[in-house]
């Protein structure tokens, strides 16, 4: 089993609007570019997600599930991301367990202090930079002990 980050950016509307959509369909998409395609590959099922929310108005975690599906070609096109858009790759889950924004909000700079993974305390918004990230169990049992407080 591995760990990851899904990472949603609204580029031109709130991601915690499209994230509800992405919800309701059950299933992630991904258009693969060079940094990323490995890490794509390497989805299975069984493998934990944690979903980060950036954008306007969004900078937390949102919520985890487990994948059903290892990577595939996709049913549907994505939500929220340019018109020319090309989805490669999807995941499917079935339940997304969702979290309090409040204990995840990442502006909060104790919060932050909290992850190892984030290395650059005050220029953590690189580490988002990417839509998907692999993260070690030590790293979501951090996350997990922020919403479980």
């Amino acid at each position: 089993m591995n760990y990851w980050i899904f990472v949603h950016k609204g580029e031109k509307v709130d991601a915690a609007k499209t994230f509800r959509n992405i919800v309701n369909l059950g299933n992630w998409v991904f258009m693969v570019t060079k940094p990323i395609k490995n890490k794509i590959m390497s989805l299975r099922k069984d493998d934990i997600i944690v979903f980060y929310l950036g954008g306007n108005n969004c900078k937390y975690f949102a919520g985890e599930t487990i994948l059903v599906t290892n990577a595939e070609r996709p049913t549907r096109e994505s939500i929220g991301d340019p018109v020319d858009y090309k989805s490669d790759y999807m995941v499917s889950f079935d339940v997304i367990t969702e979290w309090d924004r409040k204990r995840t909000d990442l502006t909060n700079r104790d919060i932050r202090d909290k992850l190892n993974f984030i290395k650059n305390k005050d220029n953590w918004g690189m580490t988002f930079g990417q839509s998907i990230i692999r993260i070690t169990e030590r790293d979501y049992n951090d996350i997990k002990k922020l919403i479980n407080g």
